[in-house]
């Protein structure tokens, strides 16, 4: 498939470059500082071991990053990887959770995020198999975690991600 791939950049200077295949940490001259395969990235959280459509955001607000990426192409094995930077220097260490992507028989694909003052909301399509295995369409799907600004300064959110709504 294709690379996809997504930056983030910080007012520290630091860039985050997320793909398909790896996490990239680069100074504000362009210089590598650290990078890592997704699968290694997510190991320990990350069950399907199959990394797509990778995004990253820089909160100002909490001085962190944030990555995000799906992992598993069908409906029984199917994960939201969301990572949080643990300080606003993404080369030391990432609090990393996995989001059931599953939900009534579909999986989630082309997830995008957004932040309040004190949630993170993911959005994505949701696709199944129809009666003759071709993919379809079935809806949106959007899941919403709280921060506390606390347990944000840590890089933690306050609670285990949530079902979908």
């Amino acid at each position: 498939g294709p690379l996809d791939q997504d930056i983030a950049i910080s007012r520290g200077g630091y860039i985050v470059n997320v793909t398909n295949r790896k996490i990239a940490v680069y100074d504000e001259n362009g210089k590598l500082l650290k990078s890592t395969g997704l699968f290694a990235f997510g190991a320990g959280v990350d069950t399907a071991e199959s990394p797509f459509d990778p995004r990253a955001l820089y909160d100002s607000t909490r001085d962190r990053f944030v990555v995000m990426y799906v992992s598993g192409f069908d409906t029984t094995n199917n994960q939201i990887i969301v990572a949080f930077s643990q300080t606003n220097d993404p080369t030391q260490g990432w609090n990393i959770y996995g989001i059931d992507g599953g939900i009534s028989q579909n999986f989630v694909d082309y997830p995008q995020m957004a932040f309040s003052d004190s949630e993170l909301f993911i959005t994505g399509d949701l696709l199944g198999f129809d009666s003759q295995g071709w993919i379809r369409d079935a809806g949106v799907g959007i899941w919403q975690i709280q921060l506390d600004p606390r347990a944000c300064r840590s890089g933690l959110p306050t609670s285990r991600p949530p079902e979908p709504r």
